[in-house]
């Protein structure tokens, strides 16, 4: 647990949610991504995901992210004030939260939180 409330934004955070919560495979071929970055495929098929989802840092994939949750019954809570920002996913009451600077990177370490990801 405080490995995920330790991660900082980046690939490594990326990746995870990527997995974890949006249920895509990392595919490391360039074959798939000519432009040379993790590209995701769903496990469904091979469609190409985008290879700039980076929801430790851009609000709008980790929204994409919570809506994922959503799904699962886990519903966010988000809420800042000068010292950065608290996310909180709540399952019949019993929230997991985690705090950050920004709020990509709080709900991204929310989201692993409550579905058990590990690093």
């Amino acid at each position: 647990m405080s490995d995920i409330l330790n991660m900082e934004a980046g690939p490594e955070l990326d990746r995870l949610i990527a997995e974890k919560v949006m249920g895509w495979k990392f595919v490391p071929d360039a074959i798939y991504c000519a432009i040379r970055q993790p590209c995701f495929v769903e496990e469904s098929g091979y469609k190409r995901l985008p290879c700039d989802f980076r929801p430790s840092e851009d609000i709008s994939a980790a929204f994409h992210a919570a809506e994922e949750m959503r799904k699962r019954k886990l519903f966010l809570a988000l809420g800042n004030d000068e010292g950065g920002y608290c996310a909180v996913f709540s399952e019949k009451m019993r929230p997991f939260q985690a705090f950050a600077e920004t709020a990509p990177l709080a709900i991204c370490r929310a989201a692993l939180l409550a579905i058990g990801g590990t690093p």
